[in-house]
C-alpha cells in the first residue's frame, strides 16, 4: 500500500508541477501579447502622426505652388521679359513669395 501511495504521491507532483509550469507559460504568453499589443499601438500613433505631418507638409507646398503659379502668371511682378531666355533666369521679387 505505501508504494502505492508513494506512487500517486509522485503522479500528484508531478501534475502540480506541470500545471505550475503551464501557468508560468500562459503569463509569460500574456505579458508577451501585453507589450506586442502596445508596442502595436504605438506604431499605428506614430504612423499617423507621420501621415498628418506629410499631409499637412504636402498642403503647405501645394499652396506655395498655388501662390507661385498665381504669381507668374501676374505681368506686373515679373521685370524681366514675358518669355524667359534660357541664359537669364526669371527673378521674382521677395515681396512676391510673402504674398
Amino acid at each position: 500500500m505505501s508504494r502505492h501511495n508513494s506512487t500517486t504521491r509522485n503522479r500528484n507532483a508531478g501534475s502540480r508541477l506541470k500545471i505550475e509550469r503551464l501557468r508560468c507559460e500562459t503569463a509569460l504568453l500574456r505579458r508577451d501579447m501585453d507589450l506586442y499589443e502596445r508596442l502595436y499601438s504605438s506604431w499605428q500613433t506614430t504612423r499617423r502622426q507621420r501621415d498628418a505631418q506629410a499631409n499637412a507638409r504636402f498642403n503647405v507646398i501645394e499652396a506655395q505652388l498655388a501662390r507661385l503659379s498665381a504669381i507668374g502668371t501676374m505681368d506686373c511682378v515679373s521685370p524681366g521679359p514675358s518669355k524667359p531666355v534660357r541664359s537669364q533666369p526669371v527673378v521674382y521679387s521677395i515681396a512676391a513669395y510673402r504674398a
